[in-house]
């Protein structure tokens, strides 16, 4: 892939089933509940804006979710910050777009972490029966000497390697580039990096990604985005040791309109129908939670 052809007809994946999540909010994160395996744990951002006297603000609200095996919301509990930090000025306040790694940690953007106005990755300590947030510990690209101080989103949890103290992210694409972070210090080295996109004006962006346990393999969504502007999302395909196996053509979760934006934050599995759940935000509105074949998918991906 070298840049965005707009001529180029890009199709619409097809699915299984649809259903919308009855609840107000976007980018939603969900894994399987913790204590039944037959429900899920999701999480839910929505968003307040008030005017202040030199910039807007915009306050983020996160909710904990149970689903139920049809994604039905069965309980909502509003997250509550309880980490005595210092909150930095800053046009955004709170945890934006939560990623759940765990019943326990997940992971969050943050501006008010620094002083700077600049988003970055943090890594939080929760409990999902109380909504309470414990521990919001920023990461940081580099390590405490060559640290590089740059707006950060999106970072992809692969591995939670909490007996050694790491976890592995996808960092960025373009060239695909991931880390091991330290999680008591946010600071990360260099695990891999390869060029795989080439592209030319326009950008990569982290979606979603999760471990195919019977394939035992990496499937990734990543947006391909020109000028801020949404066009499309392909598959990636990574081994266990995140070798790089191929990538798919280009697709949408729904039909093309102008200005349309899709964000497919998370993916989930049903391992015994062989099934792939993805939960997609629609134009920052809604969500819904999109139904596919593992194979069909994995039949979408062009080998390295």
């Amino acid at each position: 892939m070298s840049d965005v052809d707009t001529l180029k007809i890009v199709p619409v994946l097809k699915h299984l089933g649809k259903t919308k999540i009855g609840f107000e909010g976007f980018n939603m994160s969900i894994i399987v509940h913790p204590t039944n395996s037959s429900h899920y744990l999701a999480s839910i951002r929505q968003v307040e804006t008030f005017d202040h006297k030199a910039y807007p603000q915009t306050y983020n609200r996160n909710f904990i979710l149970e689903l139920d095996h049809l994604f039905q919301v069965v309980s909502s509990k509003e997250m509550t910050e309880e980490t005595k930090r210092k909150y930095n000025r800053s046009y955004s306040i709170g945890c934006e777009d939560c990623r759940l790694i765990s019943g326990s940690r997940m992971t969050a953007v943050t501006l008010d972490t620094n002083g700077e106005w600049v988003p970055e990755m943090s890594l939080c300590d929760y409990n999902y029966e109380t909504g309470e947030i414990k521990k919001i510990q920023p990461l940081h690209f580099g390590d405490e000497q060559n640290e590089e101080k740059t707006a950060e989103k999106n970072w992809l949890v692969l591995k939670n390697l909490e007996r050694n103290g790491s976890i592995h992210l996808i960092h960025s694409y373009d060239p695909l580039r991931i880390v091991s972070v330290d999680v008591h210090t946010g600071y990360s080295s260099l695990v891999s990096m390869k060029r795989v996109f080439h592209v030319e004006g326009c950008e990569i962006h982290g979606g979603a990604c999760i471990f195919l346990s019977r394939k035992k393999q990496y499937l990734i969504a990543v947006r391909v985005v020109q000028n801020h502007e949404y066009k499309f999302s392909h598959w990636l395909l990574l081994n266990e040791l995140y070798t790089f196996l191929g990538i798919s053509d280009r697709f949408f979760f729904e039909p093309y309109s102008p200005k349309k934006y899709e964000m497919c934050m998370s993916l989930t599995e049903d391992e015994s129908e062989k099934k792939l759940f993805a939960a997609v935000s629609i134009n920052d509105k809604e969500v819904y939670v999109y139904e596919y074949l593992i194979d069909d998918i994995l039949g979408m991906i062009l080998p390295d």
